[in-house]
């Protein structure tokens, strides 16, 4: 008897598992899945004013959605592609007015994963994230942001390496840089090619790259930051002020730093300051679009055209 018993409760919850699968197989098939897209799609575009193209999207229970590849295209400028984008959604969190999504993606080459929660509509939209971006290849990444207009500091450079970010941020509408937040990244085999100075073009290969930043109403406050490379070996702190333009954009950093052999006239620069084979002091201040820098309180220009 406690055979046959045990058999029926074996059977029956077979029958249990084998009619909540036909059941998810039948909600799978007939979920309006491209209607939904659409319609996240177009609350998106509500909440930030971007565009939103999604392709080979599909639906995975209970709340996910995910998409071969995602086109978003700013108010102004080109679009962002982003690819193999999973979406998982917190249904519940709607009913409050918020969208809260846990985000997967890759980006600009590298992998973005973390939290968003967004609360209102348009530009008083309200903004937290929270999350990780690794891998991400800085050759691909354009050197303004979305839908702004490049600055005449930029001209043709290039910059290329690898970089992860670890951080959070809060912020209102497309102001990311005026909320707040934390920020720890790293590049790797960082090199600035091309770059427009009052010498001509230079190449700055900074190496391995660390910084810790913390950033509040467009003021960034750069922690920590320590370089090693063939242009610099050393540690250093400072402030970049954002402004509207690249002229009101300005930087104040100081390094205590060994100058390296890709350092511009490494030489003559040491002997000037007499710094013989020790560190020196360097300062980058000014607008972003053409900063000034000293070497032991000197103007590096100067020190380059009087040793030329």
């Amino acid at each position: 008897m406690a055979k046959d018993k045990a058999m029926k409760i074996v059977g029956f919850a077979a029958y249990v598992l084998f009619a909540v699968l036909v059941f998810l197989l039948g909600l799978v098939i007939t979920f309006p899945v491209q209607e939904v897209a659409q319609r996240v799609t177009a609350l998106a575009s509500d909440r930030t004013g971007w565009q939103f193209q999604v392709h080979g999207v599909r639906w995975v229970p209970l709340a996910e959605l995910r998409m071969a590849r995602l086109d978003a295209t700013p108010p102004k400028g080109a679009p962002v592609r982003v690819e193999r984008v999973s979406l998982n959604f917190a249904p519940m969190r709607l009913r409050e007015g918020v969208i809260s999504v846990q985000h997967d993606m890759q980006l600009y080459g590298g992998g973005l994963a973390g939290h968003l929660d967004v609360e209102g509509q348009g530009v008083n939209a309200a903004y937290t994230w929270s999350g990780k971006w690794q891998g991400l290849d800085l050759s691909t990444v354009p050197l303004t942001a979305p839908g702004a207009t490049p600055g005449g500091w930029v001209g043709g450079m290039t910059v290329t390496g690898r970089s992860n970010l670890d951080g959070s941020a809060a912020w209102r509408g497309q102001e990311v840089l005026r909320g707040n937040g934390r920020a720890t990244v790293d590049a790797h085999n960082l090199l600035l090619k091309d770059l427009l100075t009052p010498l001509g073009k230079l190449n700055l290969p900074l190496g391995e790259v660390q910084a810790k930043i913390a950033w509040q109403r467009g003021r960034l406050d750069v922690e920590s930051l320590t370089m090693d490379g063939d242009l610099l070996k050393g540690e250093g702190s400072g402030r970049i002020t954002v402004g509207s333009t690249s002229l009101t954009t300005r930087l104040d950093m100081k390094f205590q730093a060994t100058l390296g052999p890709a350092f511009p006239m490494r030489d003559v620069v040491r002997a000037m300051v007499k710094a013989g084979d020790g560190p020196v002091s360097v300062a980058i201040r000014g607008p972003i679009e053409s900063p000034s820098v000293y070497i032991n309180n000197v103007a590096l220009d100067q020190l380059m055209l009087k040793g030329g």
